[in-house]
């Protein structure tokens, strides 16, 4: 299953198999979760894009609300106080590890930011590039050019 190359038909026949386990499994799951029977389910959302109002009266889905709400719920049920954080899973990586994840998989802390910037050349020596590297996410501005004293 390369992307360099045109799928055989053994290829593309194990994609195919592999989403319909995937759609199979989701399915089950939705109507185990909503008690809907499968060929319910089926006849009421198969394919099929639909309004917040239209799902909660197809028995799809409880309510409506978003992202806020949803923690709000959950943080109930796992009886929580309102105010405990949140941790993002996975959690966004720095531009260093997205990068040396590109140049073969290095691991970022094995390489470096000082390791990373060589790589790079002059490049790297920016402060802005170096910034980046560590994960810096503050406002960062620089003049559009370098000194070098000697």
């Amino acid at each position: 299953m390369s992307p360099l190359h045109y799928w055989t038909e053994d290829e593309r026949a194990a994609l195919l198999r592999a989403l319909q386990n995937t759609y199979d499994t989701f399915l089950s799951r939705v109507s185990e979760g909503r008690h809907l029977a499968g060929d319910k389910l089926t006849a009421v959302a198969e394919g099929r894009l639909m309004t917040g109002r239209r799902a909660r009266e197809s028995g799809l889905v409880d309510t409506q609300g978003g992202l806020t709400l949803a923690l709000a719920r959950a943080r109930s049920k796992a009886q929580l106080a309102t105010d405990t954080p949140i941790e993002v899973w996975p959690r966004p990586r720095n531009l260093l590890e997205r990068v040396s994840q590109t140049l073969g998989g290095s691991s970022a802390r094995s390489l470096g930011a000082r390791g990373m910037s060589a790589a790079l050349g002059s490049f790297g020596e920016s402060p802005i590039t170096t910034g980046l590297l560590r994960g810096d996410t503050a406002p960062f501005a620089a003049l559009p050019y370098a000194f070098e004293i000697e």
